[in-house]
């Protein structure tokens, strides 16, 4: 399962995902964040290698957001 949540609004997106890879990472950043909000200027995330991808962060890179990873 990947969810996003826009801390400003509440709004929250979810994508069950049975098998998160950077590409399906990619692909909900883009659709889902992205093209619905624009660029965020800040991402935290939460767990898993995904996120912290060089592909991924790369495109967070070209979209000039910052990643932040939470600890918990």
């Amino acid at each position: 399962m990947l969810v996003a949540t826009n801390y400003f609004t509440k709004l929250t997106e979810l994508v069950p995902l049975k098998n998160m890879t950077h590409k399906k990472v990619i692909k909900f950043i883009t659709k889902h964040i992205i093209h619905r909000f624009s660029d965020p200027q800040i991402l935290t995330i939460g767990q898993g290698m995904p996120f912290v991808s060089k592909e991924v962060q790369e495109i967070e890179e070209s979209y000039k957001t910052k990643l932040m990873a939470r600890l918990s």
